[in-house]
């Protein structure tokens, strides 16, 4: 049976408030993104898509869902890995620093005063479980409503049948002159010769 991982508290607080302003996606997803200084690769909490990094000896990330996807000289690799469900991996170009997932979300979890924040959350599940609904037409009234509203309503412009001394103009594609082929094929055409025939 797995156990229970103990979060850091920092890391709970930082969860807690991303909780409440964002609802939680189950993905799957494999995330790469950057900032220009920041180059992260992330996996969906729930691991449903591999990701998958090698760490060279002259200081390359290469990170995706298959292995071998870049050639690269084995003798010379540093580390290889691969992200668990929710884990992250990042390189901080302007440092040249590599960051595994502990170490990003120390660092997220201590950017910011998430524990103060996680204070201020109002939790609104009971309210508004309290609160009782009230339609505001009756069955009736909201049929009648309906039938009102979706009534066509008479137009006020007379609609004539079109006039037989007037002529209608055809779109440019529409012709009535008989399909032409080209003189090679006239012999082969079936509609080429039927048509030059009638002419």
């Amino acid at each position: 049976s797995k156990q229970a991982v103990e979060l850091p508290e920092a890391w709970r607080d930082m969860y807690s408030y991303c909780n409440s302003v964002m609802e939680p996606w189950d993905g799957p997803a494999a995330l790469a993104m950057t900032d220009g200084q920041w180059v992260c690769g992330g996996l969906d909490r729930n691991g449903l898509r591999p990701m998958r990094y090698v760490v060279t000896g002259d200081n390359l990330l290469i990170a995706g869902s298959e292995v071998g996807m870049v050639p690269t000289d084995e003798a010379t690799v540093v580390e290889k890995g691969a992200l668990g469900p929710g884990q992250m991996i990042a390189v901080d170009m302007a440092a040249g620093k590599l960051f595994h997932d502990v170490e990003i979300k120390d660092k997220l979890a201590s950017a910011q005063p998430f524990g103060d924040w996680v204070e201020k959350i109002t939790e609104m599940d009971a309210p508004l479980a309290a609160v009782t609904e009230t339609a505001l037409f009756s069955g009736d009234e909201l049929r009648r409503r309906l039938r009102r509203a979706t009534r066509s309503k008479r137009s006020s412009r007379s609609w004539r049948p079109w006039p037989k001394t007037r002529k209608r103009r055809s779109p440019p594609w529409a012709t009535t002159r008989p399909l032409r082929c080209f003189p090679r094929c006239t012999a082969r055409c079936p509609i080429s010769s039927a048509k030059t025939s009638a002419r």
